[in-house]
């Protein structure tokens, strides 16, 4: 590795905590439907704007120790935790797609930028540090207990179909191992989609009826409707907001097993998501177990955001196994 080489690489984590930065804003604002442009960053407890030298990712919440400049709130040890753990994905991913050659890589006869821009190394980075930061901010949101809008999985399809339309040749005669596109395949793409769909209808189903289906939950569900119409009566527009609520269904485990089923080998994405269709029939049959035994059956969203955080650490795996082929 050159010098090039080690200050490409420091700013791709520089620019992976810059994106973490941003990832906190949208998983603040997304699910409630807010502007993810304005207004500017600000304190969500005194409202006061936060200065830029109060928004350098990770270090300002350091050396602010936590604590909002104006109001002394606390500040929640998620931001850093975020912002750390996308310089950790960006880098990481750049290193794994680059094997640390940058300048091989971005090398061209013109030696334009604008044609290095365009280089394949570019787009695959991109592609993958799109879907995993997706990932987590998925993750995040269902921990919040906040639906998980659809929205938030189009930037990830949309780079990876680009990918799949460009192709996956990868960057053919560079001598070291690098990760890429793998070959498309209907079939397991197809199988990884089905057991992503029946992991997604299983969750939602137990979302829409965390207490069972004893006779217990069944009157329990029968109050809690009662509730709802008596709010309903007092004020119209909080029913239409519980009722978009409920409308609502993530797409988290089927955006990610589509998408897998793209960035992953075929057999890699099927055992990814097959192993987490097994995780949630377990956990699906526990609470069942616990509901007949009048016992709590726990938080659906929180299941959810610990599986996609496993989705997260498997996927990760997957990539360690394709670069040690």
């Amino acid at each position: 590795m050159t010098v090039y080489d080690v200050l490409f690489q420091v700013w791709w984590f520089v620019l992976g905590a810059v994106l973490g930065s941003f990832l906190n804003v949208v998983i603040h604002r997304l699910p409630r439907k807010e502007s993810l442009i304005w207004p500017g960053s600000h304190c969500p407890s005194c409202g006061h704007l936060i200065r830029w030298y109060d928004n350098v990712p990770v270090l300002s919440w350091l050396f602010l120790r936590g604590r909002c400049r104006d109001c002394s709130a606390t500040i929640s040890p998620r931001y850093p935790l975020v912002e750390a753990m996308a310089a950790l994905t960006v880098g990481g991913l750049a290193y794994a797609v680059s094997g640390g050659r940058w300048g091989a890589l971005l090398s061209t006869g013109q030696g334009t930028w604008l044609a290095a821009l365009f280089a394949p190394a570019i787009l695959h980075l991109l592609i993958y540090a799109t879907f995993f930061l997706t990932l987590m901010a998925a993750a995040a949101i269902a921990w919040d207990r906040a639906p998980c809008p659809p929205l938030l999985w189009l930037p990830a399809w949309v780079l990876a179909l680009i990918g799949v339309v460009v192709g996956s040749k990868g960057h053919a005669g560079t001598a070291f191992r690098h990760l890429t596109l793998p070959m498309f395949s209907w079939f397991h793409w197809g199988l990884a989609l089905v057991l992503g769909s029946i992991n997604e209808l299983l969750l939602s189903g137990w979302e829409s009826n965390p207490g069972g289906n004893g006779p217990s939950s069944q009157k329990r569900s029968r109050k809690e409707r009662r509730k709802k119409r008596q709010r309903a009566e007092v004020n119209p527009r909080d029913h239409e907001g519980q009722a978009e609520i409920e409308r609502s269904r993530s797409v988290d485990f089927i955006s990610f097993a589509g998408l897998a089923g793209i960035l992953f080998a075929g057999e890699s994405a099927v055992a990814l998501v097959g192993g987490l269709l097994l995780l949630v029939v377990f956990i699906r049959a526990a609470s069942l177990l616990s509901s007949s035994r009048q016992r709590p059956a726990g938080d659906p969203s929180r299941v959810r955001a610990v599986l996609l955080g496993i989705a997260f650490v498997a996927s990760w795996s997957a990539i360690l196994l394709e670069m040690t082929r």
